[in-house]
């Protein structure tokens, strides 16, 4: 058998490892994906069901305070208009950043392929499947010991 054919079961495999199993998703916007894996198609497109999208959203708000106007002057007693126009720019912007945290849920979503960054299995639930499946495959080619 080829190599490539070899590569193709194995990636077959870890996907039926996969099936029914709690993921979460990143997407290359920031959003995450967490549900239980029901479908994967032949361009990448993820099918979670029992989906909770998460993504925090940023923002600035600018707000320009009343300050009075600064003045400064130069050594010979002169008003430095340029000098005080900038300076009290600089103090009368005030950047506000705001972060939004919303989630929603949804019974499914279909995540698209090109959209993601990474998908995570916890530890635990993956060797569980590892486990459970080795089993399946051990117990159908050796009979049980009396």
């Amino acid at each position: 058998m080829s190599d490539h054919k070899q590569e193709n079961k194995e990636i077959l495999r870890t996907v039926q490892h996969l099936l029914g199993s709690h993921l979460k998703i990143t997407m290359t916007d920031g959003r995450t994906a967490t549900g239980n894996f029901t479908c994967l198609d032949r361009l990448g497109n993820i099918v979670l069901s029992d989906v909770c999208e998460r993504r925090v959203i940023g923002y600035d708000d600018t707000t320009t305070s009343s300050l009075p106007e600064l003045r400064s002057t130069d050594d010979d007693g002169c008003v430095n208009e340029a000098s005080s126009t900038q300076e009290q720019e600089k103090n009368n912007e005030q950047k506000n950043i705001y972060k939004w945290d919303t989630e929603r849920c949804l019974s499914q979503a279909v995540i698209p392929g090109g959209k993601l960054l990474k998908v995570e299995i916890s530890k635990r639930e993956w060797e569980d499947r590892v486990d459970s499946t080795l089993s399946e495959h051990v117990s159908q080619f050796v009979s049980p010991s009396v």
